[in-house]
């Protein structure tokens, strides 16, 4: 009977034991496993919304050493409706913002970005800003008839350029698959916008890249030679993304997007960058578009001699 009364001790010492450890475990795990949040109330508190924006020659940019751009004007009226300070966080390389963003190293991106599946697993998607195709962007050259493509089959052996991380790789792999021949898709360097790699075609450096239709029909406006009528895509939505744990922030941008969409300031927004070729042209032979020209003003050299002396 003694015997019998130590194991039966000895066995629900054990038991119990087990039960602590267990949930200590689970206790542990819980807490390492607890997400960090950083939505709409913990933005508001800190007082600031970061962006992480594509420099480019619509979306954001320099001129006069003022910011404008497209993304640039609309997270500007967001952050005035939200009454946010707007820090902007320029990115360079598009195939590891979504890295960026999860890391919490800015709360949304806004660079012309296409919806995609793949780009669905990492990040939640506003209302589109924009609805575009993708086009073929070629050169209109009699003298190389033999490089034109009239139908998009003729695309098989050739090569075409396109800024890394983006969507348009992504499509021309698809569209290989649909013509049944290889379509050599290159990336470019992280740092090369979808608007020099159509200067690139138009100064017959590259014979062709991929752009989104209002960006390829706004640079077409400045170089003449080039030809943007293939398109090779269905209509696509371009929004900005935001961590899948901020549904409060995805929640507060459409609801202001739906509405301020309605409005003239929107339209007249998206004309001053996508529809007036007039001002870009300007802008893109002035000697103070920064993107171009790397200058902000005619005193840059002055300031740069002396700026050294000042202490």
């Amino acid at each position: 009977m003694l015997i019998t009364k130590r194991l039966f001790y000895i066995i629900l010492i054990v038991l119990l034991s087990a039960c602590n450890y267990s949930k200590d475990s689970s206790g542990s795990d819980q807490n390492n496993s607890k997400k960090i949040v950083f939505d709409l109330a913990e933005i508001k508190e800190h007082g600031e919304l970061r962006a992480l924006v594509d420099y480019s020659t619509t979306s954001y940019f320099l001129y006069r050493g003022r910011p404008m751009g497209f993304e640039y004007e609309l997270l500007s009226k967001f952050c005035e409706n939200q009454e946010l300070e707007l820090k902007i966080i320029p990115i360079t390389d598009l195939s590891s913002v979504m890295d960026s963003l999860n890391s919490f190293k800015g709360d949304l991106i806004a660079a012309n970005l296409t919806k995609t599946k793949r780009r669905l697993e990492h990040a939640a998607f506003t209302n589109p800003l924009i609805r575009t195709k993708q086009v073929l962007v070629q050169r209109n050259d009699k003298k190389k008839e033999e490089y034109f493509i009239s139908h998009l089959d003729e695309l098989e052996g050739k090569e075409v350029f396109v800024p890394k991380g983006s969507s348009f790789y992504e499509r021309l792999v698809s569209l290989s698959d649909e013509i049944g021949g290889e379509i050599y898709a290159k990336e470019t360097a992280q740092n090369v916008t979808v608007e020099e790699l159509i200067a690139k075609v138009a100064n017959d450096e590259i014979d062709y890249t991929i752009a989104d239709e209002h960006v390829a029909k706004i640079n077409k406006a400045y170089f003449k030679n080039i030809h943007i009528k293939n398109p090779i895509s269905l209509e696509q939505q371009l929004g900005w993304a935001v961590r899948k744990s901020s549904p409060n922030l995805l929640a507060a941008i459409n609801k202001w997007l739906n509405k301020f969409k309605k409005t003239t300031d929107y339209r007249v927004i998206y004309l001053k960058y996508y529809g007036n070729t007039t001002l870009y042209k300007s802008r893109m032979n002035s000697d103070f578009f920064t993107s171009k020209s790397g200058t902000i003003s005619p005193y840059d050299e002055t300031i740069k001699e002396y700026a050294s002396t000042i202490q």
